[in-house]
């Protein structure tokens, strides 16, 4: 008679104890690939969403436009304004504001100014952790005073952003980066920055994506620093002085005028007169400028440039 073999309960059990052991370890890989590839995923569109918001900022920026202000006018009546400052506590500016002339109506038939102030505010999310970023645009000058923030809480603003650990504002001056603007002030009185650098991080969507919270819910400095997006906008304009192009155009006038007065046949004294009607217009468009009126100077932003 044949004697059968079979498994022990020792066996048994070892080839449970086994299976357990690699269940466990193949399910760990597969848990710990699908965490890191939420986490990139992610780290992916908080990128993406930090690109947009720093590409539309750019974009404004790169439209600043300043009228010099008359050494006689009141700063805080003049209507044209770059003005940055900080206001949640951190060092460098979380909220800007400044004219543009690259602003389009969305009605075809809108003949008006492209003038526009556009505001950027950051405030305390408040329907969670972290800040909201806000964005509005103005068509037209402020009313004075200018150098007064719109309120968050005005409708013309939009949300741009939610859930920012981290938004801030420098300014090129020179060689010196400053955490402030005020065009309206003696140190920077109607002026420019040469170039902004714009900062801007999410907070991380779990404690285990960039690193640990601390007490207050946000995370350390080095998961910060590798949290953040950053911009540098160089401004390709300065600050229009109305006043020099006035007394250039007015001496330019006036030269033509004299070597019109000149002309011995008649067809140069047409094209003086022609030139003549070309600077009055240049220089009417320019005195409403000075005046906070541009509502006439539509289109002719090349002139001015």
């Amino acid at each position: 008679m044949s004697r059968q073999h079979a498994f022990t309960l020792v066996e048994v059990l070892a080839a449970v104890f086994l299976t357990s052991v690699v269940m466990t370890v193949a399910l760990t890989l597969y848990v710990n690939i699908s965490d890191a590839t939420d986490a990139a995923a992610a780290k992916a569109r908080r990128g993406r969403h930090s690109l947009a918001v720093l590409d539309r900022m750019a974009r404004d920026l790169e439209g600043a436009y300043l009228v010099s202000k008359p050494a006689e006018r009141d700063p805080l009546q003049h209507p044209w304004i770059f003005l940055a400052e900080s206001h949640e506590g951190d060092s460098a500016a979380d909220r800007l504001q400044f004219m543009t002339r690259n602003h389009r109506s969305r009605n075809l038939l809108d003949h008006g100014s492209d003038l526009a102030r556009v505001s950027w505010l950051l405030r305390p999310s408040p329907d969670g952790p972290g800040y909201e970023l806000l964005r509005a645009i103005q068509p037209g000058l402020p009313e004075p005073p200018a150098n007064e923030f719109p309120s968050a809480d005005d409708e013309s603003f939009a949300v741009v952003a939610e859930g920012l650990e981290h938004f801030g504002i420098r300014f090129l001056d020179e060689e010196d980066w400053l955490d402030d603007w005020d065009s309206s002030q003696l140190e920077q009185s109607s002026r420019l920055p040469r170039a902004v650098e714009i900062e801007i991080a999410f907070l991380p969507e779990s404690a285990d994506d960039e690193g640990d919270f601390d007490d207050l819910g946000r995370i350390g400095d080095e998961d910060l620093a590798a949290n953040t997006y950053m911009r540098r906008v160089l401004l390709p304009m300065e600050a229009v002085d109305v006043e020099a192009i006035l007394l250039a155009a007015q001496a330019q006038a006036q030269l033509e005028d004299r070597d019109a007065a000149e002309g011995e046949d008649g067809e140069g004294d047409g094209e003086g007169e022609g030139d003549d009607a070309e600077g009055d217009s240049l220089e009417s468009d320019l005195q409403q400028l000075l005046e906070g009126n541009p509502n006439s100077v539509r289109g002719r932003g090349d002139n001015l440039r």
